[in-house]
């Protein structure tokens, strides 16, 4: 079985692409047009209108409270101390988010919110170490 020398699509090429699929012209006339297969043009076209969907990407709903990057501050503090409690690892959040705003950060996240925060990034049985009760 043979088949033709497979030469990959140069940068030029593919914006040679894109400038006539954005003009409305068919896969067929810009492979024509370029001496390119109509599936070489139409794999491009398809990364292209790819890359547009996910520009435009909608955002609905409450926004999220922490931030990725501290949702991986966050994840770093348990793993080195994994027997913190929840108090400590919400005063490093909010430690976290004043020095990355650049002084102090009037919104604080909640010590409530971080528990289910940590849940859902996979921690369980992250409860504050209860003191032993010793009777005399």
């Amino acid at each position: 079985m043979s088949g033709s020398a497979h030469r990959p699509l140069s940068n030029g090429e593919r914006a040679a692409i894109t400038a006539p699929l954005q003009q409305g012209k068919s896969v067929l006339a810009i492979g024509t047009a370029l001496g390119r297969s109509r599936s070489t043009v139409a794999y491009a076209a398809t990364a292209v209108r790819a890359a547009a969907a996910r520009a435009r990407v909608e955002k609905r709903g409450r926004p999220k409270t922490l931030t990725d990057r501290e949702l991986r501050t966050l994840k770093r503090a348990i793993y080195n101390n994994g027997f913190s409690s929840m108090a400590s690892v919400t005063e490093l959040a909010n430690t976290t988010r004043s020095q990355a705003a650049g002084g102090t950060k009037k919104v604080t996240v909640s010590v409530s919110t971080v528990p289910g925060t940590v849940r859902a990034m996979g921690f369980q049985s992250r409860v504050a170490a209860q003191e032993t009760f010793l009777s005399a």
